[in-house]
């Protein structure tokens, strides 16, 4: 009697870790100013977050850059993600995108994907490398200008963390 009620606990035991699941919980957000190789400056905000549990994946999110290149001012718009990936210290991200293009009054609008890539290298508070952001707009139309821009975070920060859930 008792090695039945053992092995009846010892299947339920088993049955209830098999049907317990893992979720996974990818961030990548922050804010700040940047400064790319050629003296060009940057402002960036990002919010986005990638659920895995079980077979099913939610993202939501959102990024939003601007920069001013010579007599242009650029802001590249995310308002939705439908992609987004974490790995170690880099979250990368992306959606359908605005780019704004303004020269004096003259303003221009320009419908594509926008890509964002951070990488956390420390918090503002620590010595060593610098956060790094990638931004970059590939139009829908070919003959529409694309957008690249790396530069290093000089103010703020870039938080990208994967927290797993039993």
């Amino acid at each position: 009697m008792i090695q039945r009620k053992l092995a009846v606990c010892l299947m339920v035991g088993v049955f209830a870790f098999a049907a317990a699941s893992v979720m996974t919980i990818h961030t990548v957000k922050g804010s700040g100013k940047t400064l790319d190789g050629q003296g060009r400056r940057g402002e960036f905000s990002v919010d986005a977050t990638k659920i895995i549990h079980r077979h099913e994946e939610n993202r939501r999110g959102k990024f939003d850059f601007m920069a001013r290149h010579g007599d242009y001012h650029i802001r590249i718009r995310v308002e939705a993600i439908d992609g987004m990936e974490v790995l170690e210290n880099t979250g990368r991200l992306g959606g359908p995108a605005v780019m704004r293009v303004q020269r004096g009054t003259e303003t221009k609008y320009f419908r594509g994907r926008g890509y964002f890539v951070g990488i956390s290298n420390r918090h503002q508070e620590e010595e060593g490398d610098r956060d790094v952001v990638a931004v970059h707009f590939v139009p829908n139309v070919n003959t529409d200008p694309p957008f690249s821009y790396e530069g290093r975070v000089v103010q703020g920060d870039v938080g990208v963390s994967t927290t797993k859930s039993y």
